[in-house]
């Protein structure tokens, strides 16, 4: 298990604040603060440290696993970057006007 459970109802210790807000709640852009809990999970996952070294996997092998995670993670917030910068842009004029006449 990488998360630990903390609390009373069985939710992860990283889910609640101390003042029992959720960490992305405060913040502005939500979606980064997952991506970078998801970053922090694929590095735990890739670098978990196990028990017994006859069923660790070869070093080798996690770090090929954290690149391969930490690559997709990339392709997310590249995503999500290119998605504000959408949002943040105006409509044009012609395209705005040719919605309200033919809307």
């Amino acid at each position: 298990v990488l998360m630990e459970c903390d609390d009373r109802d069985g939710n992860p210790a990283w889910f609640d604040g101390e003042d029992g807000i959720h960490p992305a709640a405060r913040t502005r852009d939500p979606p980064l603060v997952v991506l970078h809990r998801l970053r922090e999970l694929a590095f735990d996952l890739s670098y978990f440290d196990y028990r017994d070294p006859r069923t660790a996997p070869h070093p080798q092998a996690q770090a090929a696993l954290c690149r391969q995670l930490n690559t997709q993670l990339d392709i997310l917030y590249g995503a999500y970057g290119t998605m504000e910068r959408i949002k943040s842009l105006p409509l044009p004029f012609v395209y705005a006007t040719h919605l309200r006449t033919f809307l």
